[in-house]
């Protein structure tokens, strides 16, 4: 039901496109453009309505022999320790040969739980699914499973083929679900619709059981599996038939709607050993001798190595993202005799990659090279200014960003936490539609989330993330004018605010959620603001949900609903705020009142203590959300900036910026971004977790989080001043930097279909300001005269437009001039 519904809203949304376009794959060929910059893909037209799916599966869940292999049939989630279940360590390797004799195109239907690789005539082709996704220690399986749609012609050649899939059994994320039961369905179709291969019991197939965990640490024994096993050649007569698995049906395979991540080679910047130079081919190294090949900034990528060696040998990689830290994710190969290839299955954060050998004399590494991996993403947008700091912390925001977007949003690939880590999502959206202007993975994230709450009926680790999710799902619409999404997701949207309007009070305030999560990395009156009690949390969480029923009214506009019951709670939710928590002494907001919560205090949410708190999170908020009344903005903003009993982290900032912008305080908004030369690393190019490298709390955060990256979005809209004033930028607005930090800046926003509004102003030493605008053909613009201007002289293209408070551009070049 769900892959009708959803592809009848992606049929809907794409309806004005032409239906004559060629069918796509999940798969295109990317064009990869590297340079000092990063790395990115040539403008793809890659586009859900022109995905081939597969409406009908001829083929049956498959797994190994269920007779040969009575304990191989399960998987796993990494929940679990590694070392609790080793009998589920181990791949499922299956193979098929089938027969081509043309045609235009060739499309591969794939799934596989947990995840798979596939090998086409000993090509990797692809490796997925889609990663489904769950929530913090969420055992409960999934309601449904992505599939992919490959185009393989590329890959297929006439007469026979030989198909190869390796299939894992467990998880290699926290963020990875799986159904418990290991399973593959395959179908390989012509577009004419004829059936070259199904998965079915006469495929062949095998436990390998090459893998293993050894101290938190894979190891790889190449002498167990011979390494053709995907080539034509391999003789598989000793393999088994497989079982035909009790999931019977297909119903709950959706298709991903979103691009398949790009791999691209690199090799080391520099190689450090006090043998060895950059020419590394055929040179032997000693017995435990470190070598350190540097790739000269972080990325999240696979690993790929080759080598001479004998058998027994082993090669230790050491992934680092600094030369001074512990390794994350190390991996041990076990040679065998001869030549040995390989690539690591799963994504790494690093830069530095620190290979230790074992191994007779003579073994010789021919290359070690950085898979590099993300979602296919293009530089559309870009930003410039005066200040040479913010142009450095915009670049490294985007790589970092970058770095978090592949099958899903990443909190950072290094942790790749679940699909309900959205407070990270919203942020690493809403800089992505200034970056590179994607809105695909934006789109299946929301979904993904709505399927996942909907799961775990409208309850999320997170408690606070379920409501920014909301947010999410409103700021998508307005960048990308897709009604569909919102009519197929506002239902959830409904549950969801029916489940938290039980955690309101007499008052209207949110006392007994069933905790409080997440507000910030710091300590709070010795609470952790992770999870701190409900006499901190309650006013916070009070304003999220205030906002969250502000956008289910917009969004029920967009598509005629209206849920009286809950958007009338708006207005005592917005009193109880008001009048219980607005101290008229301090002229503050107070976080709660303690004692007042129904809620048992549990693992997550600590018993009250008798304190009074008054942070910038709940003042923060109170204006962001417009709880506050408008003319105590500016006041508790300067309280916000001002204060110096909290640090606020990275993520935080993103609220404090957005709160700035709100009450028109950009320049305030522009210092505060200088609080980021301390959350940057120059070393790694990315930002940090935090500003320092451990909390108040000893957590270590790591060197590739997105979730700190709100400067990026501020700048790029308050400095260049685009946003979309109506629905996917139908009409583009323009708001025009007034402030005194700044004297030029430039750059370009993408404002949907491919398109940018480029933007470059500059303060004159006459004291004129001169805006220019490049506006596509066939879009339309509104600049807002902002009030600084209303005893200046307005020049549009050289005319003197005379006072007023908008001015409406069209497509072309103009330029604005202001004596």
């Amino acid at each position: 039901m769900f892959n009708r519904i959803l592809a009848l809203a992606i049929a809907c949304y794409f309806s004005t496109l032409a239906v004559a376009q060629p069918l796509t794959g999940n798969n295109p060929v990317y064009k990869i453009r590297h340079d000092n910059h990063g790395i990115e893909v040539a403008p793809i037209s890659f586009s859900p309505a022109t995905l081939k799916s597969n409406t009908s599966w001829n083929g049956k869940w498959i797994w190994v022999n269920d007779a040969v292999y009575p304990s191989n049939q399960q998987t796993k989630t990494a929940w679990s320790s590694h070392e609790a279940s080793p009998d589920l360590q181990y791949r499922a390797l299956f193979r098929k040969q089938f027969v081509f004799s043309g045609a235009k195109q060739v499309f591969m239907f794939l799934s596989a739980d947990v995840a798979y690789r596939v090998y086409l005539n000993d090509s990797l082709v692809s490796q997925g699914p889609v990663n489904v996704s769950s929530d913090y220690g969420d055992d409960t399986a999934p309601q449904y499973w992505f599939y992919s749609s490959l185009d393989i012609t590329r890959f297929i050649k006439p007469g026979k083929n030989q198909l190869a899939i390796e299939v894992y059994s467990w998880a290699f994320e926290i963020s990875q679900a799986t159904r418990r039961r290991g399973g593959l369905i395959c179908d390989i179709k012509t577009t004419e619709g004829k059936l070259l291969a199904a998965s079915d019991s006469s495929w062949r197939s095998i436990v390998d059981t090459s893998y293993r965990y050894v101290n938190g640490g894979l190891v790889y024994d190449a002498q167990k599996m011979a390494s053709d096993w995907t080539s034509a050649r391999y003789n598989d007569q000793h393999w088994h038939r497989s079982s035909i698995t009790a999931i019977k049906s297909t119903d709950d395979l959706v298709l991903s709607q979103i691009p398949v991540p790009v791999k691209y080679s690199l090799a080391p910047d520099n190689i450090q050993s006090d043998q060895l130079t950059n020419e590394l081919q055929g040179t032997s190294f000693s017995r435990h001798k470190d070598i350190v090949f540097d790739y000269g900034r972080n990325m999240a990528a696979f690993i790929r190595f080759s080598a001479e060696a004998s058998a027994g040998d082993t090669i230790d990689i050491l992934p680092k993202e600094k030369l001074e830290n512990t390794p994350n994710r190390s991996f041990r190969f076990i040679c065998k005799e001869g030549h040995n290839d390989f690539e690591t299955p799963y994504l790494s954060a690093y830069r530095y990659l620190v290979v230790r050998t074992k191994n007779k004399p003579g073994t010789k590494i021919n290359s070690v090279n950085a898979l590099y991996s993300s979602y296919p993403l293009s530089y559309i947008g870009s930003f410039s200014c005066s200040n040479s700091f913010y142009n450095k912390l915009w670049e490294i925001v985007r790589w970092t960003t970058q770095m978090c977007m592949n099958d899903m949003f990443f909190d950072s690939p290094m942790h790749q936490e679940p699909i309900a880590c959205t407070g990270d999502y919203f942020i690493q959206s809403m800089n992505n539609y200034y970056a590179f202007g994607d809105p695909w993975l934006t789109r299946q994230n929301l979904v993904q989330t709505a399927r996942m709450l909907e799961k775990n009926e409208y309850k999320m680790f997170h408690t606070s993330y379920s409501l920014i999710w909301v947010q999410m799902l409103r700021q998508y619409y307005q960048y990308t004018g897709d009604s569909s999404v919102v009519r197929e997701l506002y239902p959830h949207v409904v549950k969801l605010l029916h489940r938290f309007q039980t955690y309101l009070d007499k008052d209207y305030l949110v006392s007994n959620a069933p905790d409080y999560m997440f507000m910030d990395w710091i300590s709070i009156n010795g609470f952790n603001a992770h999870h701190p009690p409900a006499v901190i949390g309650m006013g916070y969480m009070t304003t999220l949900y205030y906002k969250a029923l502000n956008e289910l009214s917009a969004l029920g506009d967009i598509i005629g609903r209206r849920e009286d019951g809950l958007q009338q709670l708006t207005g005592p939710i917005r009193e109880g705020v008001n009048v219980r928590l607005w101290d008229e002494d301090k002229n503050l907001y107070r976080d709660g009142f303690a004692f007042i919560t129904a809620t048992k205090p549990n693992s997550w949410l600590p018993a009250d203590t008798n304190i009074t708190t008054y942070t910038p999170h709940m003042n923060s908020m109170a204006v962001l959300y417009g709880v506050a009344p408008a003319e105590r903005g500016k006041a508790l903003m300067k309280y916000v900036i001002d204060q110096n009993s909290y640090e606020l982290q990275p993520y935080f900032m993103w609220y404090v910026l957005s709160a700035l912008q709100s009450v028109g305080s950009i320049d305030e908004g522009l210092d505060l971004i200088n609080r980021w030369r301390n959350g940057i690393d120059t070393t790694t190019f990315t930002l940090k977790e935090n500003w320092r490298d451990k909390t108040e709390f000893g957590y270590g955060g790591d060197y590739s989080h997105a979730w700190g990256g709100a400067a990026m979005y501020f700048l790029s809209r308050n400095t260049l001043g685009i946003y979309p004033e109506e629905a996917g930028y139908k009409t583009i607005g323009i708001q025009p930097y007034t402030g005194d930090r700044l004297e030029w800046a430039e750059g370009k926003v993408p404002v949907g279909k491919g398109s940018v509004i480029d933007v470059k102003w500059r303060k004159q030493k006459d004291g004129k300001l001169k805006f220019n605008y490049i506006i596509p053909v066939g879009r339309r613009a509104t600049l807002h005269v902002p009030q600084e201007w209303s005893a200046r002289n307005i020049l549009l293209n050289g005319r003197e437009v005379g006072k007023q408070d908008v001015i409406r551009l069209v497509g072309g070049k103009h330029e604005i001039l202001i004596k």
